[in-house]
């Protein structure tokens, strides 16, 4: 089963899409001239994923320009250094990777992964310019500059404080004006899914089939990583990523339940007074599932399993739980209502708008929702993540504009199914 053909760009006027594949050896840079009725794709060179400072932090060599002859007597000579594999630094701590931490060369001093990879894309952008000016006119270039789209890839696994760290980078290389508008202009796609479609599109096959509920597994080996990650086809000839099943995790730990519960039977065999009780404890013991995995399995023994009931986590207050980011809007436009608080012996002024959370194939987005004259009305609205929070001065929303925090633990099912609504 391959993809069928893609349709035609089907808008009104003409306009660029540049797409950037920063890899963490190699990256890549493609880019479609779309026009009413037809398109023109054009890119495929890969170049490294490399920088060298001067002792100052100013760029050197970066790109192709590392790949001249005698450049790595230069850098030794000029004691310039050297920024390599940058990309793993954005990794999220949460995750797992094939590289360990302490493996991941150092960021050159005094630069932010950001401040590094503001100095590529901004590179990366300029050879986008260059070629496209030369092979197709600079007067194209020049007259759709301003509106160009661009996709942005990244790991399967990648969060949006991951892609708030590229916009923000993506702003600083001067892709985008910082503002609502500008910061729409960009869209991210995951890895996995960018080469499940570029291998469907080549003429790679599922199965015969074709069969909805297909499988494929997408094992991107690259030149420091290793991804692997499971799609199925639907019946729109789309894909989703699959996620692992919860036997399947469940399985990882089976392991350490089949110790927990030998030790127990031993200690019961070899003890000289029988044992009656046995009392888990310890962070593990406050999974629910493993209770009663080493319950099922003591019991018939005639020997009862207990835990405290405060060792059971269960957490109910918001404000205990890790905030994952807040969302900014300016809510000028919403209408205010003038109230009188007897207790103040006040007047003051209340507005009501609810928060839309849009989750994406990719991203996570947020609007305000209010009401005019009994009609909802939408207005746009910042998703700010800690990481990206030094960028508040600089994200076209005054910090002064109403905040929600979005809490980790927050419970999906006080969001409405269409989008997700914040209670």
């Amino acid at each position: 089963m391959s993809l069928p053909p893609r349709p035609m760009y089907r808008g009104d006027t003409q306009k660029l899409l540049l797409a950037f594949d920063i890899g963490t050896t190699f990256s890549g840079i493609s880019y479609s001239i779309l026009d009413p009725g037809k398109e023109h794709v054009g890119g495929d060179s890969k170049i490294p994923t490399v920088i060298y400072y001067d002792e100052g932090g100013k760029p050197c060599a970066i790109g192709a320009e590392t790949l001249k002859e005698g450049i790595e007597a230069d850098a030794e000579e000029n004691n310039w250094n050297k920024a390599y594999w940058f990309k793993l630094h954005l990794c999220p701590k949460s995750k797992a990777t094939m590289t360990d931490r302490n493996e991941i060369p150092p960021l050159p001093p005094n630069k932010t992964v950001i401040q590094v990879f503001t100095d590529y894309m901004r590179y990366l952008h300029r050879c986008a310019k260059c070629y496209i000016s030369e092979t197709h006119g600079a007067m194209l270039w020049e007259s759709l500059e301003d509106e160009i789209l661009y996709a942005l890839t990244h790991p399967n696994g990648w969060e949006g404080s991951q892609q708030a760290s590229m916009r923000s980078a993506a702003i600083h290389a001067g892709f985008i004006p910082d503002t609502t508008e500008g910061r729409s202009r960009i869209s991210f796609v995951t890895e996995g899914e960018a080469s499940l479609r570029f291998c469907l599109s080549n003429g790679l096959t599922i199965n015969a089939s074709g069969k909805n509920g297909s499988g494929v597994l997408i094992v991107d080996v690259g030149g420091a990583t290793i991804d692997v990650t499971a799609y199925q086809k639907l019946a729109d000839d789309s894909f989703e990523e699959i996620a692992i099943p919860n036997r399947v995790i469940a399985s990882f730990f089976e392991p350490s339940i089949s110790c927990i519960v030998e030790a127990i039977k031993l200690q019961n065999r070899i003890a000289h007074s029988p044992i009656e009780s046995v009392f888990l404890v310890g962070g593990f013991s406050a999974n629910t599932w493993l209770f009663e995995k080493v319950q099922k399995a003591i019991e018939p023994l005639g020997i009862g399993v207990f835990r405290p009931d405060n060792h059971v986590w269960l957490i109910d207050e918001p404000e205990q739980y890790p905030i994952k980011c807040v969302i900014r809007a300016d809510t000028s436009s919403v209408k205010r209502e003038k109230v009188y608080s007897i207790i103040k012996d006040a007047d003051y002024y209340q507005i009501d708008f609810d928060i839309v959370l849009i989750f994406g194939p990719t991203e996570l987005k947020a609007q305000i929702a209010y009401l005019e004259n009994g009609v909802e009305k939408r207005g746009p609205a910042t998703i700010i993540y800690e990481e990206d929070d030094s960028d508040l001065a600089t994200s076209g929303v005054e910090k002064k504009a109403p905040t929600t925090a979005i809490h980790e633990g927050d419970d999906p099912a006080k969001w409405s199914s269409e989008h997700r609504r914040l209670n």
